[in-house]
């Protein structure tokens, strides 16, 4: 088995359908469709997602995970202790690849080197980042979770950490993928930034609305835990309060109330984070570590 594709979803079938039609358009000669397995972890207590699984007629495998509770981090640990490839990967449900994406990202793990791959995300990612090597000063502007690709043996015991991440309990509802990538460099792991390689995955931004300034103040939360948690130095710290509080400032001196208000609420939000990250732990882990990997 090739891939492990670890996908968290909550009620979004038409979504997760669009993932598998895209899904199938990634065979190639060095990559055929039945090495991959595609883990779909179900938190959304409803049957319209297993039906949806139950309808499909592809030549991968498919395995249908409910889970009680919520948390993105929860669901894609506990699917990785269900995980058999030899590399593991944890795509958005609303986001899909384009044809052949797979056979270049196997392109990229050639180099025996390379432990980690990080790869674009079409909206999310920054396009003026060079692609190279990862390292604590590059990591913010190189990892988005959807686009993390990564030799699963040499890994460990290294899970996401539960107490971040979107729908998590805590309050550091974000960067999980960077703490993950921190911890893994912390291990002497080798992770590549491939901006070549493109998700696609729909625009965030797209809607400004309430639903948006929450979303960007839980995150702006997680985004301070991280840099507290990882002893960020102190210049790093102020520069991204400096921007949040800047921008805000900027916002309201030209008359735009709701992007004033966003990076307020930015500012604030890893002020938050900064405070909860002081004694945070390395990771928190409620799904159990699959006994022996194989490769």
């Amino acid at each position: 088995m090739k891939f492990s594709l670890v996908v968290p979803t909550v009620g979004r079938p038409a979504d997760l359908q669009r993932f598998i039609d895209h899904l199938q358009l990634q065979g190639t000669d060095q990559l055929a469709l039945r090495d991959l397995e595609l883990i779909v972890v179900d938190q959304s207590d409803k049957p319209e997602t297993g039906e949806l699984l139950a309808r499909q007629t592809v030549e991968f495998s498919i395995l249908h995970l409910p889970m009680q509770g919520r948390g993105a981090s929860r669901a894609r640990n506990f699917g990785w202790s269900f995980a058999s490839g030899e590399f593991i990967t944890f795509p958005d449900d609303d986001c899909h690849y384009p044809r052949g994406f797979l056979g270049g990202v196997l392109q990229k793990f050639a180099d025996p080197a390379v432990d980690a791959i990080s790869t674009s995300v079409e909206h999310m990612s920054r396009p003026e980042t060079p692609g190279g090597q990862i390292t604590r000063d590059n990591v913010l502007e190189c990892c988005l979770e959807a686009g993390l690709f990564a030799r699963r043996r040499p890994l460990g015991d290294l899970r996401y950490d539960e107490l971040m991440g979107v729908g998590c309990e805590s309050p550091w509802n974000s960067d999980e993928g960077p703490d993950l990538l921190l911890r893994m460099m912390a291990r002497g792991l080798r992770i590549d930034y491939c901006p070549d390689l493109v998700i696609h995955h729909p625009n965030p931004l797209q809607t400004q609305d309430e639903r948006l300034q929450e979303r960007n103040f839980k995150y702006s939360r997680g985004r301070g835990y991280l840099l507290r948690k990882h002893r960020f130095p102190v210049s790093q710290i102020a520069n991204t309060l400096i921007r949040s509080f800047g921008g805000s400032l900027v916002m309201a001196v030209t008359a735009r109330p709701f992007w004033a208000r966003y990076y307020w609420r930015s500012f604030v939000g890893k002020m938050i984070g900064l405070r909860g990250g002081k004694h945070a732990p390395e990771q928190v882990l409620t799904s159990p570590l699959t006994s022996q990997p194989t490769a």
